[in-house]
């Protein structure tokens, strides 16, 4: 028996150097959005579903900041439709919007 791969996670590309630089490792990124600044990249993580029996998924909303690797959680425990996209940034990046979404949720946007 192999031994389980780790998991796929985001890279950067350089197309004029061909250059490739992994920004996260090893864990199931369920969506993501890349600042239009281009300097963080904001990216969902499903956790757990919320209790026995429900179809809702919490997930923690994250950020990397590009120029140095550092991740943040910036929200935890969020409900999100089923594949975790419903966020996007401001158009000076400053801030990110998300909307609850799914089965136990009102819909109600945050910003962070």
């Amino acid at each position: 028996m192999e031994p389980e791969k780790p998991a796929p996670g985001p890279c950067l590309g350089d197309i004029t150097s061909g250059n490739v630089r992994r920004i996260d490792h090893g864990r199931q990124i369920s969506s993501y959005a890349l600042s239009p600044s281009g300097s963080h990249v904001a990216f969902t993580l499903a956790k757990r579903f919320e209790k026995a029996g429900s179809q809702q998924i919490l997930y923690d909303l994250n950020l990397i900041e590009l120029a140095t690797g550092v991740s943040t959680v910036a929200a935890g425990d969020v409900r999100l439709g089923s594949s975790g996209n419903s966020l996007t940034w401001s158009p000076d990046s400053l801030r990110l919007v998300y909307q609850a979404a799914g089965v136990e949720a009102n819909g109600d946007c945050s910003c962070y």
